[in-house]
């Protein structure tokens, strides 16, 4: 670990703004602070990361990664701020793509990303880097769209769709459907218990037994 260097050798940086590169995160004090290596006095030192909110056991935690270049100001010799990461040519914000206006995002080193994008129909996008989404959107009447391995639930201003690459399992003490018209196509529906209708329509009933009740035709 390299030593703090003396208020001395940092009097000149104080009012000014310094880029330095991002060398260790393990902050021995547990204070969030991230040590970083001045690229133009070539000294190292320790500087907490100016967030959003920070108070005792809640805030913004985004601390930058190892080797990331990061701007610093000085309120003091003795106490520098990282005041935020920087892109440079050699780390774009999207390699191979041109940047977007209004679409805006966090995205993880590993690729998990939260995108707000204000082009056209104003959505929100969450992505893993497998590709499971979840989408909110203003489109139409509005939409929410969740896609996972296959498996979708679509939300729209007058529908829910669920579609499911093998099964949809629903489970529950007791399940209520109400509906003016409920359609079910399948080859073959399977109850097991008691089957219970007020009216029942058939072109044809098949079973291996069949007890007539009051208003059956025999």
């Amino acid at each position: 670990m390299a030593a703090e260097p003396q208020p001395h050798a940092l009097a000149g940086a104080v009012g000014t703004l310094q880029l330095a590169i991002v060398t260790d995160t393990r902050d021995p004090e547990n204070r969030g602070r991230v040590q970083v290596r001045l690229v133009a006095l070539e000294v190292e030192l320790w500087a907490p990361v100016l967030v959003a909110s920070a108070g005792n056991g809640y805030g913004i935690a985004c601390l930058p990664k190892i080797g990331e270049i990061v701007a610093l100001g000085f309120v003091g010799p003795e106490l520098p701020l990282v005041l935020g990461s920087l892109w440079t040519g050699a780390a774009p914000p999207q390699p191979g793509a041109a940047p977007v206006e209004q679409r805006y995002s966090v995205k993880t080193p590993a690729g998990t990303e939260l995108r707000f994008d204000d082009a056209g129909s104003p959505q929100l996008l969450i992505e893993t880097p497998a590709g499971q989404r979840l989408r909110l959107s203003d489109s139409g009447n509005g939409l929410l769209r969740i896609e996972i391995a296959g498996n979708t639930i679509t939300v729209d201003g007058s529908s829910v769709r669920v579609q499911a690459v093998e099964e949809i399992s629903l489970s529950a003490p007791q399940v209520n459907i109400s509906a003016g018209q409920l359609k079910v196509a399948a080859g073959m529906s399977q109850f097991s218990g008691v089957v219970k209708c007020d009216t029942l329509i058939s072109n044809a009933v098949v079973s291996a037994s069949y007890t007539p009740g009051a208003g059956n035709v025999w």
